[in-house]
């Protein structure tokens, strides 16, 4: 199937998939890079939220929470992408189809890695547990 025969709906079904795919797991690590750092220097300096769960400070309970959300994120971008991928298989066989086809993989291989890439930011706020 030629991307040019496609109707403007179903571009954007797959258009969607396929960029959440791809996107989803870069900038999730993004933000949860500017959040850990911000949240780590309020927890730090000013004490801030002020509560403990388990023996955790509020900030590390936060951090250790929004880790979950962004890493659940992830792997919906990654299942996406692999549905996007089997569709794309179904359609065109092995032959391809171009650059959808590229991104239906990279979303697969870029969510793996950026799923690597939070889950270790993240585990510091369950080991270590004192602020410097």
């Amino acid at each position: 199937m030629d991307p040019a025969d496609w109707t403007s709906a179903e571009l954007k079904r797959h258009g969607r998939g396929l960029w959440y795919g791809v996107l989803a797991g870069p900038v999730g690590w993004g933000v949860h890079l500017l959040v850990s750092y911000a949240l780590s220097a309020l927890t730090c300096d000013r004490g801030w939220p002020g509560f403990t769960l388990f023996g955790l400070n509020g900030g590390h309970v936060i951090l250790l929470a929004f880790t979950l959300v962004v890493e659940a994120l992830i792997v919906i971008a990654g299942i996406t992408a692999h549905h996007e991928w089997s569709v794309l298989e179904r359609q065109a066989g092995w032959r391809g189809t171009g650059f959808a086809r590229w991104m239906a993989f990279a979303g697969m291989v870029l969510s793996g890695f950026f799923f690597v890439a939070v889950l270790y930011a993240g585990l510091p706020a369950l080991v270590l547990q004192s602020c410097l």
